[in-house]
């Protein structure tokens, strides 16, 4: 439900395409999207023995108010947790360890 939320949220910021169209140019783009991971996984060192990469949500308030919370409106999204299977709002953060 999440995807679908914020792509559509996304979507509307190009008003003139609809959203199947929206979705055919977004899959053409996946070429360059695997361009740019390489040359950022250049950037990253990789020489060390082990790295870890993890990801977590940081909700920013409680479920109940997911729907009709007001602040970040626009870069936070709702997303899901499937380890305890709760929607939240806020961010979700990636890091490489």
């Amino acid at each position: 439900k999440t995807g679908i939320e914020s792509q559509r949220r996304f979507c509307k910021c190009f008003g003139c395409l609809s959203h199947s169209r929206f979705n055919r140019r977004s899959r053409q783009l996946l070429q360059l999207i695997y361009q740019i991971r390489q040359k950022m996984n250049q950037k990253v060192d990789l020489s060390g023995q082990f790295l870890i990469i993890d990801s977590f949500p940081v909700p920013v308030c409680q479920p109940v108010r997911n729907y009709r919370v007001r602040i970040f409106r626009g870069s936070a999204n709702i997303g899901y947790k499937a380890a305890k299977k709760i929607y939240y709002y806020g961010f979700k953060v990636h890091a490489i360890v």
